[in-house]
């Protein structure tokens, strides 16, 4: 009985229309060509973004300067074509983690077209994917907008499961924003940010489900991690051009991010300047063993206490 019922309340929560498509290969072809990336490197046609990045790395002001893209036609960080969206059509974010004055502020001062952006303030506030009556009805209400990039701000506030660990945990739930995004809103484009891991810098925290059930993956982190005012950098990877790994700079005055690519010379310094901050961090290890040391030390008990 807890089986059937459990099947049967999971049928309920399927949008409207998401029965399977059984067609020829020749069939979707002539009914959905292949389209160019909505943006170049960065977002396929029809496709879902994976933005995971560093805390306090910018991740709202990217969506920001996304918005400003998509709306205008400008190129994405001054690098990325764009196809934009037609005249009628409309970019949502839904903000689970800023102030709405200050996401507002954001979006004016970018100068983005601001009766083209619909922001739903969530901060503090039931999450809608709880409750299927709830996420229907928001999802008519940007679908009568005309609703066609949807941004979601952040994963780890929407989610709706006991643990970001968990895979199919996480894979249901992004199954569900796919099906209430596309079958619902209407929407083309789909961006879900999310908090980096702290072991590894720029890699989505959790399970691996979220970066690998979506079509192309943004990288945000700081160049050091230990320093909150070091460069950002950036990368992008996935079903369509990646964009190889630069540096995001921004200009606080307009909130405008701009891609600049690293040359050689700098990686190359970068990494000698890394390798002298490691090493200065290992002598003071060393020094404070050999302090600490009652009885002489072997090499390897040296690195080891250290």
């Amino acid at each position: 009985v807890r089986e059937e019922a459990g099947q049967r309340y999971r049928a309920k929560q399927e949008p409207e229309n998401s029965e399977p498509l059984v067609r020829l290969v020749a069939e979707v072809l002539e009914a959905e060509p292949e389209r160019q990336p909505r943006i170049e490197s960065v977002l396929p046609w029809d496709g879902t973004l994976w933005l995971s990045a560093q805390r306090k790395t910018g991740k709202t002001v990217m969506l920001v300067n996304m918005a400003h893209s998509l709306l205008t036609g400008e190129k994405f960080l001054g690098e990325c074509a764009v196809v934009p969206l037609a005249p009628d059509e409309r970019v949502a974010l839904l903000n689970f983690e800023v102030t709405p004055a200050t996401v507002a502020s954001m979006f004016n001062l970018r100068g983005v077209p601001l009766d083209r952006v619909v922001q739903v303030d969530l901060r503090g506030r039931a999450n809608p994917f709880h409750e299927p009556k709830k996420l229907r009805a928001l999802g008519e209400q940007l679908k009568a907008l005309n609703v066609k990039s949807l941004f979601i701000d952040t994963f780890s506030h929407a989610f709706t499961g006991d643990s970001q660990n968990d895979a199919t945990q996480v894979r249901a739930w992004i199954r569900q924003a796919n099906q209430w995004a596309r079958l619902v809103v209407g929407a083309t484009d789909l961006v879900v940010t999310d908090h980096a891991g702290h072991a590894e810098a720029m890699r989505a925290s959790g399970s691996s489900a979220k970066e690998a059930d979506a079509d192309h993956i943004m990288h945000l982190a700081l160049s050091d991690p230990k320093d909150q005012n070091s460069p950002r950098h950036i990368r992008t990877f996935g079903r369509t051009e990646d964009l190889t790994k630069g540096e995001a700079v921004l200009d606080k005055a307009t909130w405008t991010v701009t891609y600049r690519e690293i040359d050689s010379d700098e990686k190359k310094n970068a990494r000698a300047d890394q390798a002298l901050a490691d090493m200065g961090r290992a002598e003071d290890a060393v020094r404070l063993a050999l302090l600490q040391a009652t009885e002489p030390l072997r090499a390897q008990e040296l690195c080891d206490a250290a």
